[in-house]
């Protein structure tokens, strides 16, 4: 029944709509509410197998068609509001993501753009300690990923933060590794080592790779979106083709 989707389409609209019209829209919907009860009541007094309510059965029609009627005046103001709200996002997502490909295609094709990176990450404070690290650069370099307290304990995604040039999180986090050749670190467990790149390792990168692995019996690589979990340096390094 059509008197159902009345508090629907209400409640979409008083999320849609400017504030400031929502007592309104509300008032309206207390309004259907009184209308639908008086059909409810219609409802209940009339006996379709009794004649005598013949005149009741025409009202029953009447009161139900002034009901349509004032659904269709909230429903398309509704449908409105929605359409243009729905066509405005899809706009921004439109331009969110060409933002994107955008970003992504100077991260690993534009020259000037990669040296803008380069340069703002030098500013990063760097670490000796592979448990703090959270990246690692082509030089072999450690960027420090820790309050402090030894092991990493920030957020990868927090690298965004050197350049506006860069996107938030993780499409932020992948166009920074594009443009600089940074390996991303999971490498603060006892328990196995982790590496992703989406740019070949240098050969500094590989020299520290394999020292920093040696004793490790859970190598975990994320090679340009390729995964392998190796049990020992030697076997990664012969897999990747290091030597």
């Amino acid at each position: 029944m059509r008197i159902f989707r009345v508090a629907q389409v209400q409640n979409r609209v008083e999320k849609l709509i400017d504030p400031s019209m929502i007592d309104e829209w509300r008032d309206l919907k207390a309004h259907f509410q009184s209308l639908y009860d008086q059909y409810v009541d219609l409802i209940g007094i009339f006996d379709p197998h009794d004649i005598s309510h013949v005149n009741k059965r025409k009202e029953l029609t009447l009161k139900r068609k002034e009901i349509n009627e004032e659904i269709e005046k909230i429903e398309e103001p509704a449908r409105k509001i929605i359409r243009e709200r729905t066509q405005r996002d899809r706009e921004r997502q439109a331009k969110e993501r060409e933002e994107l490909e955008k970003r992504h295609d100077q991260s690993k094709n534009d020259t000037s753009y990669q040296i803008r990176i380069d340069n703002a990450v030098k500013e990063w404070p760097t670490t000796d300690n592979i448990s703090s690290a959270g990246y690692m650069l082509q030089d072999g370099s450690l960027l420090l990923f820790s309050h402090g307290y030894g092991n990493r304990d920030m957020d990868h995604r927090d690298i965004t933060e050197i350049s506006d040039e860069l996107s938030s999180g993780t499409d932020g986090m992948y166009q920074f590794m594009n443009a600089t050749g940074a390996i991303r670190l999971q490498t603060q467990s006892a328990n196995y080592m982790g590496f992703e790149w989406k740019v070949k390792p240098t050969f500094a990168q590989k020299r520290v790779i394999m020292e920093v692995t040696e004793d490790q019996t859970e190598i975990i690589v994320d090679d340009m979106g390729k995964s392998y979990t190796f049990d020992s340096t030697w076997e990664m390094a012969e897999k990747l083709g290091w030597f």
